[in-house]
């Protein structure tokens, strides 16, 4: 009965959550491709294995789903046009990503803290709720932490994100990477070794924070095993797994240093490289909301002192040792890692949400968990949070538009659409008077190569409409940023005051 009811209530919660996400990102952010990477890799696919030929060696997850899920978007979502097709695509996969992320913490919830079903979906709207009002400083234009700076980037970065933390949720509940060798659960395992294999070869950035939690779970079985003496053969077979995974994502690693994106890192000298990188950290966590910063530490605080008071019984401190200390190492090594990685890359990169996303889930997680415990100990606490959750929902909303748009340009997805829809006019419109070479005017940006509609955006945009039909053959483009278009669509260029 009491599975009924959890299945029944994670059903529920799964459905809301995939219907939210939906009007989200198919209805007010939707996600529309618009630069020269997003044209890329719309079309350009891969191997399913790592390859130093490639840009981007070990990024396989991304690199294949990206180009499927368009793909399969032009098909399924034909008749409303090539580009909302595609827009369609990509608004779908991230709901459902988000969808299983938000479930695997509901089951973390009723699985190891042993909450009933209606608080722990409570607390997973709040989860995610925390997810888009961390940002929320300003009337319009916030980040969140499902936004990137454009589609590729929700696909290089955010998706693996999302997986890379959803996995570690569900090792953390069910123990399944113990038992890996074991008879038995072989859907269960062969879905985990496929979708371990994608999370750590998807982007070191978050691939990072399942190597980190794999690492933490074995150095902490490691030093068990040493005081008790059983470093027989069980023990190893029972860490397998997460050894294996170790060695694939340092092996993931020296694929990405041996591919062109690796040669082109910072080239400034790393210890300046990796002091502005701490900063940018720095700067990036002072963008947090008051409101969640000043929620996470009284939450945290509390449930500090409630562990020093001895409130607990020692059952109800049990996921404090198992999960929530876990968590808290795996977030802070994480951190440690992403701002490492961002002086030798881009110093940047640190102030990006997407590339911190690890560390983001682990203090938001902290959180909710450390609430979890208060609401199981004092069961009245549990009036507080409807309330908890129409003030962090209210936060979602503003007098104008609340969040950004993912593209580099932060152009509404109207415009984002209508000026896709022109390149694609230029070029059909060569086809139907039977040329195989046409020159397409784009925005001007004033600088460099013109990015995001950049100079070298002709082969990307031809390979794309021929893979995906819209022409008989690969046309040859030359692209031409034209003033008068920036005008047409009331678009100043970069270099505009």
């Amino acid at each position: 009965m009491k599975d009924r009811k959890r299945n029944l209530a994670g059903l529920a919660l799964s459905f809301a959550v995939l219907l939210a996400m939906l009007f989200f990102f198919e209805k007010a952010h939707p996600l529309v491709i618009l630069d020269a990477d997003d044209w890329t890799y719309i079309s350009q696919s891969r191997m399913a294995l790592p390859n130093t030929k490639f840009w981007n060696p070990a990024r396989i997850l991304p690199e294949i789903l990206m180009p499927y899920a368009s793909g399969l978007g032009v098909m399924l979502f034909k008749p409303l046009g090539y580009i909302p097709s595609i827009t369609a695509m990509n608004g779908l996969v991230l709901s459902l990503f988000i969808t299983s992320y938000i479930y695997a913490f509901f089951r973390l919830l009723t699985d190891c803290l042993h909450l009933g079903p209606g608080r722990a979906a409570g607390l997973s709207l709040l989860f995610l709720l925390l997810h888009f009002t961390i940002f929320r400083t300003q009337a319009a234009g916030n980040s969140y932490l499902f936004w990137a700076k454009d589609v590729t980037c929700v696909y290089y970065y955010v998706i693996p994100g999302l997986l890379n933390c959803s996995l570690v949720m569900t090792l953390a509940r069910t123990g399944l990477h113990r038992r890996f060798w074991e008879k038995g659960e072989t859907a269960s395992k062969s879905l985990l070794l496929l979708a371990a294999y994608l999370a750590v070869f998807s982007n070191l950035f978050e691939s990072a924070i399942l190597a980190c939690w794999c690492g933490l779970d074995l150095l902490a079985a490691l030093l068990r095993a040493l005081r008790q003496r059983r470093l027989g053969r069980d023990f190893w077979m029972e860490q397998s797994f997460s050894l294996a995974l170790l060695l694939l994502w340092l092996l993931s690693a020296w694929f990405e240093s041996r591919g062109g994106r690796g040669a082109a890192a910072s080239a400034q000298p790393y210890a300046a490289a990796l002091g502005e990188s701490f900063r940018q950290a720095g700067a990036f966590f002072g963008d947090v909301f008051l409101l969640v910063l000043l929620l996470c530490g009284a939450v945290l605080a509390a449930l500090l002192a409630a562990l020093l008071l001895r409130v607990f019984s020692r059952e109800e401190r049990g996921p404090f040792g198992s999960l929530l200390l876990p968590l808290l190492l795996m977030g802070l090594l994480t951190l440690l890692f992403e701002i490492l990685l961002c002086g030798k890359v881009d110093p940047a990169y640190s102030r990006r949400s997407d590339v911190m996303f690890g560390p983001c889930f682990a203090l938001l997680a902290l959180t909710v968990l450390a609430l979890g415990l208060l609401l199981r100990r004092f069961a009245r606490l549990s009036l507080v949070l409807p309330l908890l959750l129409l003030v962090l929902f209210s936060a979602t909303d503003s007098r104008s538009r609340c969040f950004r748009d993912s593209n580099d340009i932060l152009a509404p997805p109207e415009l984002c659409t209508a000026l896709d829809e022109a390149l694609v006019e230029q070029v059909l419109a060569a086809q139907e008077r039977g040329e195989n070479a046409v020159t397409v005017r784009v925005l001007d940006f004033g600088e460099g190569d013109n990015w995001p509609q950049a100079v070298y955006l002709g082969d990307r945009l031809a390979a794309s409409l021929y893979k995906h039909g819209l022409t008989r053959e690969l046309m040859e483009i030359e692209i031409l940023p034209d003033p008068d278009l920036n005008r047409q669509f009331g678009v100043p260029g970069r270099g505009a005051p």
